[in-house]
Formats: structure tokens, C-alpha cells, sequence
């Protein structure tokens, strides 16, 4: 591992995303260089260049920065539809936002954040357009238009 890949993992440093990811020896776990999880010892750090080789060498991604996925962007728009699905797979049981995002493996906060970040609405105030169907359920639809 050199220097800079070191600093990145250490500041979790967004810049690097995408360009490296490092593996934990202990855990078997792969991350972002930006993920929020506790800083491993640099001698227990591999580094690999894209998802697939850290794969291929036996670790899983991070549950919690998500490294397999594409980008910063395309994770938060994966959480926002991941949180409709959920909605539209629950709409009998009563739902608070930890309920989602417990599902969805993120924090209250956060879901919180990006959902109001991409839809333009909070969770709490309207997920999204809510309709009504014959028999009293309600469905909510993605408008992708909202995530861009």
C-alpha cells in the first residue's frame, strides 16, 4: 500500500473512489476509500484496483459504503429506489424511516438525507406520488425525472 492510498483510507477521502479499493484481511470486507467504517491497521490493507479483484481474491463488499456499486451517485439513487420498493413491498405494515432503512442497510440519517436530496421531498412528507387503487392499497411510483 503506498503513502497516498494510505492517507485516503485514513481521511476518508471521497476523491479516491473509484480509483483504488481496500481489502481487510481481518474482515474479509472491501470498501470505498471513503467509507465511514473504523480505519483497519495499514498491514492488514490490500489494495486492489476495481471491485471484481477484490472479489475474485475472497472479499465481499462493505455493507456499509456499498464498493460494488458504481459511484457516489448511482448508490444514492439505488438507495432511494431500494426505499420505494420497500415502501411498495409493505404498504399493509405501518412504516417508520428506520424500518426502511434498517432494510436497506443505511442509516435513518442518511436515507433521510439522500431521499430529500433526490426526490425533493422528505421521506416524512410524501415519498412519492402516492396513488389509489380499487381495493384501498396504495402504490407509490419512481419518477426518475426527479433523480437527475
Amino acid at each position: 500500500m503506498r503513502d497516498l492510498e494510505w492517507e485516503a483510507v485514513k481521511k476518508n477521502d471521497s476523491n479516491y473512489d473509484g480509483k483504488f479499493y481496500y481489502a481487510v484481511s481481518t474482515t474479509l470486507i472491501f470498501c470505498f476509500p471513503s467509507c465511514r467504517s473504523k480505519v483497519p491497521l495499514r498491514k492488514h490493507i490490500t489494495v486492489f484496483q476495481t471491485p471484481h479483484e477484490a472479489k475474485e481474491a475472497g472479499y465481499r463488499p462493505c455493507k456499509r459504503c456499498r464498493p460494488d456499486m458504481k459511484t457516489s451517485i448511482s448508490r444514492q439513487v439505488e438507495f432511494v429506489e431500494q426505499a420505494i420498493n420497500y415502501i411498495n413491498n409493505h404498504l399493509t405494515e405501518p412504516l417508520t424511516l428506520v424500518d426502511i432503512a434498517e432494510n436497506i442497510f443505511i442509516s435513518p440519517t442518511y436515507l433521510q438525507k439522500v431521499f430529500t436530496a433526490k426526490m425533493n421531498l422528505s421521506p416524512s412528507h410524501s415519498l412519492c406520488t402516492e396513488h389509489s387503487i380499487g381495493n384501498g392499497k396504495r402504490t407509490f411510483t419512481i419518477n426518475r425525472n426527479a433523480y437527475y
